[in-house]
């Protein structure tokens, strides 16, 4: 185990007592913090100093509506279909031009609407030219981004972030490398409010492996408890007090697949099936010429407090780092093998008590629509005008709920 993580786990090696103590210590101070804020926030009300949460009469409609969106975020999840999978478009520099302007002017569309904040690609190309194509249009938009290539020479595809950097800052970023033969990662970034810096969450962009066979479908296992594993680690290590989270892509698995079950036993909400009260059947046709419900944006709130708890376990007197989190990977050995060697979690610094801050993000997202694009279409079968991509996009929007 790697000296970052040995160096936290020493506050946890003692016996069971010692760790309700210090929960219990640290519940105490959160709740003196909590109660200090919300007098501070009484004081700057009462004093009329601006409150992003109450109306002010001096305001007027349009400056109202600003502050309105400064609390909102819009997100969206887009499989683009990389050229170097298209039927050879990659050999066809018109062709692939010609049809990723198609999807920057659906962007532009979605921008229209004050729509799509952060934008979460997969199959994203990274060959220059393709990428300048990008950048060069969410520059105007004042843009910025984030990527993240698949460890594949001949067919440089990946995932990038692309987010309102007017709106958002980016505190971190990690690269998530699930280590198998199907080269496939995850990119994850933690970002705060500018117009509010208590507000932070994460943001999580991942492809999961097609079930092209039953070492495949073993395989997608073990990415989702990977990459679960990890935001949770993440949140343990950063210390992130509570957190909400936000995970996109493309999961190659419907709403019966074992992944989804995953995620919604982990406390994971699909946003589309908040607002609809049933999945999108149909966001891709894929290359066996089948319609399937395969994207998603997942949203959760977790305390780290709750992740100490599911990530620790009392063995021979001391606290120490459960590996057998998912139920359906019976062997160990593999499970532990897959795990990473934990990740290589010195990416994510060295953290002692002398030094550690506690985050605090203390209010979640509520999400108010979700749909996939473009709008009117039915959600249950493939539109065949439709031809950008092999999948279509989900945006969803979501406000701040204190």
């Amino acid at each position: 185990m790697n000296r970052s993580f040995a160096g936290r786990n020493d506050a946890f090696a003692q016996d069971q007592p010692t760790e309700v103590i210090i929960i219990r210590k640290r519940q105490r101070r959160n709740s003196e913090r909590s109660k200090e804020n919300r007098s501070k926030k009484g004081k700057l009300s009462n004093s009329g100093s601006k409150n992003h949460f109450s109306a002010s009469p001096n305001l007027t409609p349009s400056q109202l509506e600003c502050r309105d969106t400064e609390f909102k975020l819009s997100m969206v999840t887009f499989n683009i279909l990389a050229p170097c999978y298209n039927k050879g478009e990659d050999k066809n520099t018109l062709k692939w031009e010609t049809r990723n302007n198609q999807i920057l002017n659906m962007v532009k569309s979605i921008r229209e609407r004050k729509e799509g904040d952060v934008i979460c690609f997969q199959e994203f190309w990274l060959k220059p030219q393709f990428l300048n194509m990008y950048k060069q249009y969410f520059k105007n938009e004042k843009f910025s981004y984030i990527t993240l290539a698949r460890d594949r020479v001949r067919k440089p595809e990946g995932l990038a972030i692309f987010y309102d950097s007017s709106k958002f800052e980016l505190l971190d970023k990690q690269e998530i490398k699930f280590h198998d033969w199907n080269y496939r990662v995850a990119l994850l970034s933690l970002f705060k409010l500018k117009s509010s810096p208590d507000h932070i969450f994460i943001v999580v962009n991942t492809h999961l492996t097609f079930p092209n066979c039953s070492a495949d479908v073993e395989l997608r296992q073990a990415q989702i408890v990977k990459l679960i594993y990890y935001i949770k680690l993440y949140i343990y290590f950063k210390n992130l007090s509570k957190i909400n989270i936000l995970v996109a892509g493309d999961f190659n698995g419907d709403e019966n697949d074992e992944i989804y079950k995953v995620l919604t036993n982990d406390q994971f909400c699909s946003t589309f099936k908040t607002v609809h009260h049933h999945e999108a059947g149909v966001t891709h046709f894929n290359h066996r010429h089948e319609s399937v419900g395969v994207d998603y944006i997942w949203n959760k709130h977790c305390t780290r407090d709750e992740i100490i708890k599911e990530l620790f376990e009392e063995r021979n007197g001391k606290t120490k780092l459960k590996l057998d989190v998912e139920r359906n990977l019976t062997c160990k050995k593999k499970l532990r093998k897959w795990l990473g060697c934990y990740f290589d979690l010195t990416c994510l610094g060295e953290i002692t008590d002398e030094t550690r801050e506690e985050v605090w993000s203390d209010w979640t997202w509520e999400v108010e629509e979700s749909e996939l694009l473009p709008r009117g279409l039915a959600d249950n079968v493939w539109p065949t005008s439709f031809n950008m991509s092999d999948h279509r996009p989900v945006v969803t929007n979501l406000r701040i709920k204190q």
